[in-house]
């Protein structure tokens, strides 16, 4: 199980997106997560904005 996580910093906020994904050993997707959240700077506050199960989207 791999999990990568990007942060984009803005002024106010941060968006962060989770991926986390499972392959076979041959390289076949078993499954896959992307998380997206919204993290407000000054209270740490974080908000689901969307999940998805399609990997690139």
């Amino acid at each position: 199980m791999k999990t990568t996580t990007t942060t984009v910093r803005g002024l106010a906020i941060d968006v962060l997106v989770i991926e986390t994904m499972h392959q076979t050993a041959s390289g076949e997707v078993l499954w896959y997560v992307a998380t997206i959240l919204v993290q407000n700077r000054q209270t740490g506050v974080q908000r689901l904005v969307r999940r998805t199960r399609i990997p690139g989207s």
